[in-house]
């Protein structure tokens, strides 16, 4: 129900190399007025999660978009580092 009152300048993602913060705020405001009476409400809804990420992600190669109020993040996860042998020399 919320979802569509969200909007993009009301959301907020962060991202580490492990972990996601995704936070929002919205707020909706209606008015009924019938011959001498007003009624006005407003309601308003904040959110926040926080999720471990199951490998590194590179957070410079995040994308983030709503589309429809539907936030989609596109993730680049953090190419492996593989071992290096290294030969030892003597003196």
């Amino acid at each position: 129900m919320w979802s569509k009152f969200y909007l993009h300048q009301n959301l907020n993602v962060s991202v580490e190399p492990q972990r996601l913060v995704i936070g929002g705020k919205a707020e909706k405001t209606t008015e009924d007025q019938k011959e001498q009476s007003l009624l006005s409400e407003i309601r308003s809804n904040q959110f926040c999660r926080e999720l471990r990420l199951p490998a590194e992600v590179d957070p410079a190669k995040t994308t983030a978009v709503l589309k429809d109020g539907v936030l989609e993040l596109g993730l680049a996860k953090v190419a492996e580092s593989k071992a290096v042998n290294v030969e030892v020399k003597p003196e």
